[in-house]
């Protein structure tokens, strides 16, 4: 029909319509080609507000979380009239109170752990399970999964500063967050994002920096502002800011394009076209091959008229069985297994022990990370640095 683009050469793979004559008026291939040219559009931008909002989000939970356990642990020791011992202006360490200071310091580090393993135990696992799947379901689900987890879990801790319920809230949020896949299951998405509608070499390059340095920005912003929060407002506006951050980012990725099929369509609509275009070196060619290709598809539909619906030997075909939501997710499962193999297989040796070698070093640099801004914050707030919620938030910048 003119004026209709044919979404079937772009959906399905393997697809390919007979030419169509220019005079006939239909849309050609060059101009469906357009519908999934790679680059920054203004929809496909909106990931970067995403981003922003929900890294914001994240900030100020990192540099809040550690002084408010910290606050509640001093609390519970100071309760009855009990006066704790005061590092910063105190040296004589045989006074009892030192003691109750080594104590508090002790179990908000203690607290900080099991917080840090309620969620990073189950990141492994969410990571595993919902990474490989959006290359099924597509990327949105994840940037959403992880956005309302994440917002669960700052919600529920609102709740726990303003209600001053126990702790243990706070690592049923945790757990939940890291189920989804936490922030490192949005990292992924994210890099993978960019490399859906980027091309390879320069502008990939350029739009992944451009990430880093905004979560860098971001990181540096929310330390400085989260430690004047904390000393005018006390904990619990923080911990509703950042979930305001997380609604806004949860509404902005309604617009974010999906993004799943754009490299697999410009890969087949090039194809497509340069196939057409070894085709049509002149227009008289172009006709009759059309011509050819119209009697050879008569003739293949003759054929399949009469073996349609049996096999060779004779015997009716099966029908094909639709493809349901757990044969999807075993093939996510087969592509990680695939990954996995990777490294015990015995080919490509030399090149095989090079990732190794990254990957182990990339590990190594890692796991230090994990849990060192939280202990860092503890170790700033006592001795020898005694610092306020303000200065633990400027040191870094």
């Amino acid at each position: 029909m003119d004026g209709i683009v044919d979404t079937d050469a772009l959906l399905y793979p393997g697809y390919n319509p007979p030419p169509i004559h220019p005079a006939s008026g239909a849309v050609t291939t060059s101009s469906r080609i357009g519908t999934v040219q790679l680059g920054l559009t203004l929809r496909r931008c909106m990931i970067f507000p995403v981003i922003l909002f929900y890294f914001t989000g994240g900030g100020i939970l990192i540099y809040t979380l550690p002084q408010y356990v910290q606050s509640v642990i001093r609390s519970k020791y100071s309760s009855g009239g009990n006066k704790t011992f005061n590092a910063c202006t105190h040296e004589n360490k045989s006074d009892p109170a030192y003691q109750t200071y080594l104590l508090i310091q002790q179990e908000s580090a203690r607290w900080m752990i099991y917080l840090s393993l309620s969620s990073l135990i189950p990141t492994m696992f969410g990571n595993l399970i919902w990474v490989p799947l959006t290359d099924i379901y597509g990327r949105k689900f994840l940037l959403y999964q992880t956005i309302v987890c994440a917002l669960v879990r700052l919600v529920l801790m609102a709740l726990t500063i303003h209600y001053q319920w126990s702790l243990a809230y706070l690592l049923a949020g945790c757990a939940l967050d890291g189920l989804s896949g936490s922030y490192f299951s949005f990292l992924a998405v994210m890099f993978t994002y960019s490399c859906d509608v980027t091309e390879s070499g320069k502008k990939r390059t350029i739009a992944i920096i451009f990430m880093e340095l905004q979560l860098a920005i971001v990181f540096t912003a929310t330390s400085l502002v989260t430690g004047y929060l904390i000393t005018d407002i006390g904990f619990l506006w923080p911990a509703v800011i950042a979930s305001g951050c997380l609604v806004l980012a949860f509404l902005l990725v309604f617009v974010v394009p999906e993004t799943r099929h754009v490299q697999q369509l410009v890969k087949e609509s090039l194809a497509r076209e340069s196939r057409h275009a070894r085709s049509s070196d002149s227009a008289v060619r172009y006709e009759r091959l059309h011509n050819e290709d119209s009697e050879q598809q008569a003739i293949r539909n003759s054929t399949q008229s009469q073996n349609d619906g049996f096999t060779s030997s004779g015997s009716p075909k099966p029908s094909p069985l639709p493809v349901t939501a757990l044969a999807r997710v075993k093939q996510a499962f087969s592509s990680t297994g695939q990954a996995f193999r990777f490294y015990f297989s015995s080919q490509s040796g030399s090149r095989r022990l090079k990732y190794i070698l990254l990957m182990a070093g990339f590990t190594f640099m890692t796991i230090p990370y994990l849990t060192r801004g939280s202990m860092e914050i503890l170790y700033q707030l006592g001795q020898p640095f005694c610092w306020s919620a303000t200065k633990i938030g400027s040191c870094l910048l």
